[in-house]
């Protein structure tokens, strides 16, 4: 009964709060990632034939999907034009087959699936089963995941929908989000637990502000997580979202964890759940099933932080500190067996203490406790907290990157060097080549190119006309973690050839000469032109500079005259000679 309730209102509030426009488009990005997730609001558009993503950091638009995103399950719908990699691409594929083959997910294609959904109530049930599962938005076509981002500033992405008509030029919705950043999902959980040692059970309660909940438009219901005494990580507990009533300002979340065994301690967590298959941050709830309510808890400690030295931190209850003679923190040796104090006798209303042995950075696992020893004697130990002390091989920047235009046959190439990272050098596994396009200054990945494993390589430019092009280069470690930018180099690269050139209009005026001509402005190394008179030169880019279009002759003696134009460039490429035009001076 509970959960019919969640969705009623689940469902409720998501119609009061979304349905203002045509199509609902949310993102969530997280580090280097972007999810995107899309549905109409009230019923698919007559004529609507799928969506492009479009991203812009710096007022243009980058289409990303090259092909169509359309909607439908069936079996052999590409999914390759949805940002993943190839092996996502496969995971879901075995995924929507699996789910086919279960009856779990209808199979139905295209134009059935936008048929059904000009229905407005068959698009609310769909956006709820969308919600439910993201790859299952993946698969239907209303969602898409964007992982090759270059390095900027911030982004905004766009749904562009198409039609019958054609593309639309602006998008119906957008998304901003700020590089390397990721959502504080905050969602306020006062948590209290009730032990049935008999039947094994732990009833978890939880309170939640429920305006705090509402304020993010990307979340759907919660996850509980247990993390049991010793253990390095959490495990979900839950099969699909738990949700919770959201007409009051306050509501109550609950869940029962059976079969517990009775002489362990846990850790639970509460966690809203994002349609993006991520979470928020969790409300954790220490349980001690073995122990009554009144008896001396142990220490709870904590994710060790490491600065300069190794910090940590722990919780315990203060009502029981008079029960108590003070903390050790203790370390278990590399390959021993038993653990060693590494602290005096702490007070007990100490709560943190600052490790400063650590070893040099050594890629190896060391385990830590704490233990609160009782007036009695006995020892309450805590969690065990494992601590990896990572050496740190990323590489710094590479060096001196320069860049040198030669010529290759009819070919122009840029020759790019450099010099290895000053720091790490040993651990660079592959290099990374940064490129901008024709006369812009920002530079990205270049994905066309296989890594590099030199300090050196031969970018190849096809463009004809001259221009500018920037240059940087990152270097990779064996774990995949990448450098900083190498310093930009800038390069202009020459015209391999000039356009030709039409001597038009053209005037006499007794024995007076003009001539007229147009030409691109674009071309960046154009030194000037070269005119011909019978065939002899008589003016060159000294006096016809690259601003020049027009000519005027001085009075000419009677005879017949022809003219000639070549444009020339700053390395001397030459354009082809005019068409001549012939004048008669009488």
């Amino acid at each position: 009964m509970m959960k019919s309730v969640g969705i009623i209102f689940f469902l409720l509030f998501f119609t009061i709060q979304t349905w203002a426009q045509d199509i609902l488009f949310l993102g969530e990005g997280r580090k280097d990632e972007v999810r995107l997730f899309w549905i109409p609001k009230k019923q698919w558009d007559e004529g609507l034939k799928g969506f492009y993503i479009k991203r812009q950091s710096d007022g243009s638009w980058e289409k990303l999907n090259n092909t169509l995103i359309v909607p439908g399950t069936f079996e052999g719908k590409p999914l390759d034009n949805l940002g993943l990699s190839r092996g996502e691409v496969n995971r879901l594929e075995d995924k929507r087959s699996r789910l086919i083959s279960s009856g779990s997910l209808n199979s139905i294609s295209t134009d059935q699936l936008i048929t059904v959904m000009t229905d407005e109530h068959a698009v609310k049930g769909i956006s709820v089963m969308l919600n439910l599962d993201f790859d299952v938005a993946l698969i239907a076509g209303f969602g898409y995941v964007d992982t090759d981002i270059p390095q900027a500033r911030e982004y905004t992405y766009g749904l562009f929908p198409v039609y019958n008509t054609g593309e639309s030029n602006d998008p119906v919705s957008t998304f901003s989000w700020v590089y390397n950043t990721s959502p504080e999902i905050n969602v306020p959980l006062q948590g209290t637990s009730k032990v049935n040692q008999r039947r094994k059970t732990v009833e978890l309660t939880w309170e939640l502000d429920v305006e705090a909940y509402k304020s993010y438009k990307i979340l759907n219901g919660f996850n509980i997580y247990r993390k049991e005494e010793g253990a390095q990580g959490f495990t979900k507990l839950n099969d699909s979202p738990i949700w919770v009533p959201l007409n009051d300002k306050k509501s109550t979340l609950f869940y029962k964890d059976e079969d517990i065994d009775t002489e362990k301690s846990y850790t639970y967590a509460a966690a809203p759940a994002t349609i993006f298959n991520t979470r928020g941050n969790m409300a954790e709830l220490e349980v001690t099933a073995a122990t009554h309510a009144a008896e001396v808890q142990p220490p709870v400690l904590k994710d060790p932080q490491k600065d300069h030295s190794l910090n940590f931190e722990w919780k315990f209850d203060g009502a029981s500190e008079l029960s108590i003679a003070g903390f050790y923190v203790q370390l278990k040796q590399k390959d021993g067996l038993q653990f060693d104090n590494i602290s005096d006798l702490l007070p007990p209303s100490t709560r943190a203490f600052s490790y400063n042995n650590l070893p040099t950075a050594d890629n190896s696992y060391y385990h830590f406790r704490v233990i609160a020893v009782k007036t009695d004697g006995l020892e309450l130990w805590s969690n065990r907290k494992i601590f990896f002390n990572r050496a740190n091989t990323r590489p710094s920047q590479p060096l001196d990157l320069q860049g040198e235009v030669s010529f290759s046959g009819e070919e122009v190439v840029v020759n790019l060097t450099w010099t290895k990272p000053a720091q790490n050098a040993d651990h660079v596994r592959e290099y990374l080549i940064y490129t901008s396009s024709p006369n812009q200054d920002r530079v990205v990945k270049e994905g066309s190119i296989e890594p590099v494993t030199t300090e050196s390589y031969t970018y190849s430019v096809y463009r004809d006309r001259a221009a500018n092009y920037s240059f940087a280069v990152s270097a990779v470690n064996e774990q995949n973690e990448e450098s900083p930018l190498s310093g930009k180099v800038t390069i202009t690269v020459p015209s391999k050839s000039l356009p030709f050139i039409n001597i038009w209009p053209i005037a006499k005026d007794g024995n007076v000469i003009t001539l007229n001509w147009k030409y691109d402005d674009d071309i960046t190394d154009l030194a000037g032109f070269r005119l011909y008179q019978n065939g002899e030169l008589i003016a060159d880019e000294g006096a016809l500079n690259a601003s020049a279009r027009q000519w005027i002759s001085p009075q000419l003696d009677a005879g017949n005259y022809t003219y000639e134009i070549v444009a020339v460039s700053t390395s001397d490429v030459q354009s082809e000679r005019s068409d001549p035009r012939k004048f008669e001076i009488r």
